[in-house]
């Protein structure tokens, strides 16, 4: 398991080339992206750089994570609401979503004072989510 925290999209589309280089029998690909193309307002290419992202994603199964709407608080460019959308329009089979963004907005006390950034326990729910997810895909 790899994690590249704080990084853009594009920024960790090699990192996973690298990654998949170190192991090549992986079966599945989890991907907590997005967040940080909101923050910092990567603008209108950030959905060709984010599909090139899952494309190098080339495992059996491919988990994606909803990010938090509210960012959308502030005007970005792509808002936090376009970025989940394209996620769900992901229509591949080995392709799951994680929903993070639901469990935020249900009021569960699962982020830090950003509220967006999960705490212990939202780190250990988007763990059991994704590891549900990867399960799903072997059935």
């Amino acid at each position: 398991m790899y994690a590249f925290p704080g990084l853009l999209s594009a920024q960790i589309d090699s990192l996973l080339q690298w990654a998949r280089s170190q192991h090549p029998g992986t079966d599945a690909t989890v991907l907590n992206a997005g967040t940080n193309d909101v923050v910092f307002d990567t603008g209108p290419a950030w959905k060709r750089r984010f599909d090139a992202l899952v494309a190098q994603a080339t495992t059996s199964c491919v988990v994606l994570t909803t990010v938090s709407s509210r960012l959308d608080d502030r005007p970005h460019t792509p808002t936090a609401r376009q970025v989940n959308a394209h996620r769900f329009a992901a229509d591949h089979d080995n392709v799951r979503v994680v929903d993070w963004d639901a469990r935020i907005r249900s009021g569960a006390s699962v982020v830090v004072s950003d509220g967006i950034h999960p705490n212990a326990a939202g780190r250990r729910w988007i763990a059991a989510r994704d590891l549900a997810a990867v399960r799903s895909c072997d059935g």
